[in-house]
């Protein structure tokens, strides 16, 4: 065999292998990591009111980030920012702060 032809294999045999784990990865299926809600999604009336329900009972942030697809920035702004907070910091125990 040639160097040129040798060459020419070993181009076609990573080529061959490029094109085979390009094609893995395309097939590979993302999950999201957060549930799918558009960024700076409004509030329902529904949601405000059930988020300072769970935060009066005590339920952590981040559970309630879960439950609302929402993070926990968004969740304490929601409660607590000045122009939408719904709660003063004094209202409740904060549970996700250590009591001392």
């Amino acid at each position: 065999m040639s160097d040129r032809t040798l060459r020419q294999v070993i181009e076609d045999l990573v080529d061959q292998r490029i094109n085979e784990r390009f094609s893995e990865l395309l097939a590979i299926d993302l999950q999201p990591t957060r549930p799918s809600r558009p960024a700076a999604a409004r509030w329902s009336e529904d949601e405000k009111r059930a988020v300072v329900k769970d935060a009066l009972s005590g339920m952590s942030l981040a559970q309630m980030a879960r439950k609302y697809g929402r993070t926990q920035g968004a969740i304490r702004l929601r409660l607590y920012g000045k122009k939408a907070g719904l709660l003063r910091k004094s209202h409740l125990a904060q549970p996700w702060q250590a009591t001392s």
